[in-house]
């Protein structure tokens, strides 16, 4: 049976093409007729190849425009969070007795540990969505 690689995926090659196929690696004499069919068949599968990668990289290309955005508004967000946050340690006394600072100790940990989950989660989603031929998943 004689299966061609599509893409990381093998595919089954027509039943015809895989006679002509046979007939051409033991050396029987082809018709032109023959030939021609061999031919056909070779560039319809390879337009249907050409097509699935296209198809691919169309929908590749919506997936990095949808979770780019994201990412990014979610590193927006996180940045006017922690401003948000430094301006009320910084000047939450002058909202009365209301408020209660956070210690050094509760506010470095808060600001380190989530923005470095935040830099992780950006790092991660742009290196999959990005990844060149060489990084990319087999």
């Amino acid at each position: 049976m004689l299966f061609r690689c599509i893409r990381g995926a093998a595919v089954k090659l027509p039943s015809s093409l895989e006679n002509i196929q046979a007939n051409a690696e033991r050396g029987t004499p082809l018709k032109e007729e023959a030939k021609r069919s061999l031919r056909e068949e070779r560039e319809s599968l390879n337009l249907a190849q050409k097509a699935q990668q296209i198809e691919h990289s169309d929908r590749e290309m919506q997936q990095r425009e949808k979770y780019a955005g994201r990412v990014f508004a979610l590193v927006v967000g996180w940045i006017v969070v922690i401003f948000v946050l430094l301006l009320i340690q910084g000047f939450g006394g002058l909202w009365g007795h209301a408020y209660h600072p956070l210690s050094d100790k509760v506010l470095i940990t808060l600001i380190g540990s989530t923005t470095v989950d935040i830099i992780a989660t950006l790092i991660l989603v742009l290196k999959y969505l990005f990844r060149t031929a060489r990084t990319s998943p087999k």
